[in-house]
C-alpha cells in the first residue's frame, strides 16, 4: 500500500513540475496580445511534457483558426482538452459558425462522454435525442430553430422522390421549397408542350422527337433525384442553422476566453 502511495505521490510531483515549465499569466498575455510567433516558440521551448504540449498547441491552433491542426492536436490530447470548458466553449462558438463540414465535425467531438461542459453536453444530447427539454423559455430563437430542425427530420427523401415522380417538383413542395417547386413544374410543362409539338409535327419515330423524348426523360429523372437530395439538404441546413445560433447562446452565457 505504501508503495502505491509513494508511486502516486511521485507521479503527482512530476506532473506539477512539468506543468510548472509554463507560466500561465505569461501564456495568457501572449494569447491576449495575439503574439502568434512568440506564443508558438514559447510553447515549443518551455513545455517539456508531450501531452501538455499537444493540449496547449490545440488551444494555440484554435485561437489562430488553423482548423485541421486544431483537430489533430485535440485528438492527441483529448483526455486533457475535453475537460477544459474554456477550450470546448471557445471551439463551439467558433466552429458552429463555420461551414457545415467543420461545424458537424466539432459536433461529433461534443458527443464524447469525457466532455465536462455540462451546458454543451445537455444541448447536444437534446439535439441527438430530438427533445426540447434543454431549451428554456429564454431561448426563443433556439426553440424555433430546434422545432424547424425536428420538423425536417420527419420528411423522408423517398417520399419526396415519389411525389416528384407523380408531379414534377412536388417533392420540393413537400419540404416547403415552394419557389423551387413552381420553377420545376413550369419548366417541365414548357418542355412537355415542346415535346408534344415535336410529336405532332414530326411523328414519334422522327430522330428529333426521339432526341427530345430522351432529353425529357433525363430532365424528369433529374427532377426526381433533385427532390430526393433537396430533402436531405434541408435537414443539414436546419441543423447547421440551429448550431449556428447556439454559438451565440454559448457566447452570451459563457464568454469566449481561452485562458481563465
Amino acid at each position: 500500500m505504501s508503495l502505491i502511495k509513494n508511486s502516486l505521490l511521485l507521479y503527482f510531483l512530476s506532473t506539477i513540475n512539468l506543468f510548472a515549465q509554463i507560466n500561465p499569466s505569461f501564456l495568457k498575455h501572449l494569447s491576449n496580445s495575439n503574439l502568434k510567433t512568440e506564443h508558438y516558440h514559447y510553447l515549443i521551448n518551455e513545455c517539456k511534457n508531450q501531452d501538455t504540449l499537444n493540449y496547449l498547441l490545440a488551444k494555440y491552433y484554435l485561437q489562430y483558426k488553423n482548423d485541421s491542426l486544431f483537430f489533430s492536436y485535440y485528438l492527441r490530447s483529448k483526455s486533457i482538452s475535453a475537460t477544459d470548458s474554456n477550450l470546448t466553449n471557445y471551439a463551439s462558438i467558433y466552429f458552429f459558425k463555420q461551414n457545415a463540414a467543420s461545424c458537424f465535425q466539432w459536433k461529433e467531438k461534443l458527443n464524447d462522454e469525457e466532455l465536462i461542459n455540462s451546458s454543451q453536453k445537455e444541448f447536444i444530447k437534446a439535439v441527438n435525442d430530438e427533445k426540447i427539454v434543454y431549451l428554456n423559455e429564454g431561448n426563443k430563437l433556439l426553440q424555433t430553430n430546434f422545432y424547424e430542425y425536428k420538423k425536417s427530420l420527419t420528411k423522408k427523401p423517398w417520399v419526396a422522390a415519389s411525389l416528384s415522380a407523380i408531379i414534377p417538383g412536388l417533392g420540393k413542395a413537400y419540404v416547403h421549397s415552394y419557389r423551387s417547386f413552381a420553377i420545376t413544374l413550369f419548366s417541365h410543362i414548357m418542355y412537355g408542350l415542346q415535346l408534344n409539338e415535336s410529336i405532332k409535327k414530326f411523328g414519334i419515330q422522327h430522330p428529333l422527337t426521339i432526341l427530345n423524348i430522351a432529353v425529357f426523360g433525363v430532365f424528369y429523372s433529374a427532377n426526381i433525384y433533385g427532390s430526393f437530395t433537396e430533402t436531405k439538404k434541408r435537414k443539414t441546413e436546419k441543423l447547421h442553422q440551429l448550431l449556428h445560433d447556439a454559438s451565440d447562446h454559448f457566447y452570451i452565457h459563457n464568454g469566449n476566453a481561452l485562458y481563465p
